[in-house]
């Protein structure tokens, strides 16, 4: 019988296809009505007579029923793969029953197509490898942490039906599932050193999580921020934590999604985000940065006030460019945490002028 450990899921896998790209969900129904069939009448039949099952067979198929419940257990599956923040189940242990369930129902695919001819089994193989892709990415970050709310996301709990083998490392093939590129790229990236090894040439996890985490195919990002504010930050991960956490108010978004500017409640304060922004964050401000606010961890602050600069400085704040524009990079969450408190706390200070008319900051 298959042992379909982590290794086994990977046989034919799309490799350098993003998540949602590499899920075909058609496949997926398909695939778990013909398993269904096989284990619910096939296999049954097999075992009871040693032949194929025949239209008098007084073998009972109970197919639908095991249809509907495998069904459901893989839009679960396939949403923590392809989504980012997912809702836990109220009773977390059920999930493990069906993790294991499903593992023994893929198996039972494996069985179906290599010994007997029948089904398919490959697409449930990639659905489960994403889903465990997830769960060890999420649980690694979740292990010697204590945030208070890690109970609410998958990596906090201990599903050991997942089967996590060593979780320090990570291999090429669980970077290269979490961020849909291809083999080769990941290994190139090992060799210019962006994801670093040990003697024994595995990759180090946190690092490689990191690096991960600032792909465009990487779907998991902001669950990763919840779970370790410390993670290098990009301007497209601020905006969405701003987005989803915060009451700041988005005011302004270029048409190809390269900046935003929000408004903070109950002021006239306004930030701008570098929101396409992959490598890091960087705010533009209408004002000079305190030593307050660059105490949070905030870098490379520079004044761009006499500077010509682009067309959404004119358009992306009230009453059009500021009098003075200042730009600091903000390194993770953490720090953009900080000058969200900072910044949400303050008082209306009047400190810029716009050509025609005042503003605030």
């Amino acid at each position: 019988m298959p042992t379909l450990n982590f290794q086994d899921l990977l046989t034919y896998y799309p490799f350098g296809l993003s998540i949602p790209e590499a899920l075909d969900r058609e496949q997926i129904c398909e695939a778990i009505k013909d398993i269904a069939a096989f284990s619910t009448s096939t296999l049954p039949t097999l075992l009871y007579t040693g032949e194929y099952p025949r239209g008098d067979s007084n073998v009972r198929a109970n197919s639908d029923i095991v249809t509907k419940r495998f069904t459901a257990i893989a839009e679960v599956l396939y949403r923590f793969a392809v989504l980012d923040h997912v809702k836990l189940p109220e009773k977390v242990g059920a999930l493990e029953d069906d993790v294991l369930d499903f593992r023994v129902f893929v198996g039972l695919g494996a069985i179906a197509t290599e010994y007997y001819g029948e089904a398919s089994y490959q697409s449930l193989c990639h659905l489960l490898a994403a889903f465990l892709v997830r769960y060890k990415v999420e649980r690694i970050l979740s292990l010697d942490r204590a945030f208070g709310y890690e109970d609410a996301f998958l990596g906090g709990h201990d599903l050991s039906p997942a089967g996590l083998e060593d979780e320090r490392f990570i291999t090429v093939e669980e970077i290269s599932i979490a961020t849909g590129l291809k083999l080769e790229t990941i290994k190139n990236a090992v060799s210019r050193g962006e994801l670093p090894r040990d003697r024994q040439k595995r990759i180090a996890a946190w690092p490689a999580i990191a690096w991960m985490s600032r792909k465009d195919g990487f779907p998991w990002g902001v669950t990763c921020y919840f779970l370790d504010p410390h993670l290098p930050l990009n301007g497209q991960y601020a905006d969405a934590w701003l987005n989803t956490t915060t009451d700041w108010e988005r005011i302004y978004s270029e048409p190809q999604e390269t900046v935003s500017t929000w408004r903070i409640p109950r002021s006239h304060r306004y930030v701008m985000v570098n929101s396409g922004g992959r490598r890091q964050c960087v705010l533009t401000l209408p004002f000079e940065p305190s030593n307050e606010l660059m105490a949070v961890g905030l870098t490379n602050k520079t004044d761009r006030s006499k500077e010509s600069t682009s067309h959404f400085h004119d358009r992306g704040f009230p009453g059009g460019r500021p009098a003075q524009l200042w730009q600091v990079t903000v390194p993770s969450l953490e720090a953009l945490k900080g000058v969200i408190e900072i910044l949400s706390r303050a008082s209306l200070n009047p400190v810029t002028h716009t050509n025609n008319e005042k503003s605030y900051s």
